[in-house]
Order: structure tokens, then sequence, then C-alpha cells
């Protein structure tokens, strides 16, 4: 015997209703009701501002983007900039620059010698002589024609012995003869001057002058050596 009813003796299935079905269905969900979206209220103090902004609209979706510059393209050189012409320059003055000078060269002729040297003998020479060491000796300064002679014994110079030139300044230590006919002898303060003088012209700033002077004549030979 076959156990399993026929299809005619099954019973009649009936549909469920909308929303009974809806409910026993898991994967569908009971319809939402309608939301509204209302603005946020504004504070008193702003909303009474008079230069208080409006509400957003509520059916503005979103906030329009600002304008932004195209990206620059790096193959290109970047942009120049523009200075606008015609504006005034501030006033420019000379800035003063440091220039090298060299040292003033002795004047051709112009002999020295110099602090801490000592010369013993007789010294004979054409033109000036700057004395800062000590000599020991007679120093004889010849002028050439149309020319001068010059002795000048330094702070620091030391003259043992005469000296004979056109010209004769001392600002240190003489002793001896000191012949300058038909020129000019000066002796400067804080010089010691020992012995004989003989000038047509004379000049004494506080030396320490011990010695005997002699006036000649502006004719005389500056150049003659002096004898005895």
């Amino acid at each position: 015997m076959n156990d399993h009813p026929s299809p005619d003796s099954l019973p009649e299935l009936r549909p469920l209703p909308a929303e009974l079905s809806l409910a026993m269905d898991p994967g569908v969900g009971l319809p939402l009701p309608p939301v509204e979206l209302m603005p946020l209220p504004l504070p008193v103090e702003a909303a009474n501002a008079p230069d208080a902004a409006p509400a957003p609209s509520t059916t503005e979706a979103h906030a329009p983007e600002a304008d932004t510059p195209p990206p620059l393209d790096p193959a290109l050189p970047p942009p120049e900039a523009h200075v606008p012409l015609g504006l005034h320059l501030p006033d420019t003055q000379r800035v003063p620059t440091l220039t090298y000078l060299r040292p003033n060269a002795a004047p051709p002729g112009h002999s020295t010698l110099a602090s801490g040297m000592s010369f013993v003998g007789r010294i004979q020479l054409t033109g000036s002589l700057t004395v800062g060491g000590a000599i020991e000796g007679p120093v004889i300064a010849m002028t050439e024609r149309g020319g001068n002679s010059h002795v000048i014994v330094a702070e620091t110079g030391v003259v043992r012995g005469d000296i004979i030139a056109r010209n004769i300044t001392v600002q240190g230590r003489t002793s001896g003869l000191l012949d300058a006919p038909g020129g000019r002898v000066t002796l400067h303060d804080g010089s010691v001057v020992e012995g004989r003088v003989r000038y047509t012209t004379l000049q004494v700033n506080g030396a320490d002058l011990n010695a005997q002077l002699e006036r000649v004549r502006p004719e005389s030979d500056p150049t003659s050596v002096h004898r005895g």
C-alpha cells in the first residue's frame, strides 16, 4: 500500500496578508516613516545680530567648493614675478673704501742710520742723512750744485764728532762742531748740544745748549771741511 496522500487530499493553502508576510520575512525590513530635516536653531546673540547670516537651506546637498588653481606643470618654468615700474628708489650714497697707500719712499740722495745701529769712522756723503743710531767720527754732507745737504740727528741719535752740512737739525745728542755756514742750525726741545756751533741762521727751541756760538756770512762754503 502507498502511505503518501494524494495531492487532491491535501488542504488548500491560502496566501498570508502582505503585512504579515513582510514581518515574517527576515530579509525584508518594515518601511520607515518619512523623516523631515529641520535646521538647527542659532544662539540668541547670533540670531539677534544685525549682520547674522541666514540659516542654510535644508534642500542644499553640500556647500559649493572654492575655486582652486590648476596644478603647475613641472616641465614649464615658474611664473615670473611682476615688479611695478616707476617706483622711486631710495637715495644712495657713496661708501668710503680703504685704498692701499705705499709708504713714502726716501727722497733721492737720502741716507739713514737706523736706531740700534752704530758706526765708527768718517762718513762723507752727498745729500742728506738721518741719524737714529750712534756715530763715532765726523759726518760731512756734501752739496751738489743747486742742491742742498741736511743732517738730522733724531731723538735716539748720538753723534760724537763734527757735523758739516748746509742745514743741521738736532733732536738727540751731539758733541763736537756743528758747522752750517750759509745755512740753518735748528736745536729742538730735549736735545743736548756740546762743543761749537757755526751758523748763518740759528733756531733754539728749549735745547740744552753748552757750546760756543759763531755766526758766519751766508756766502761761506757750506761743504768746506773744518780745519783744526
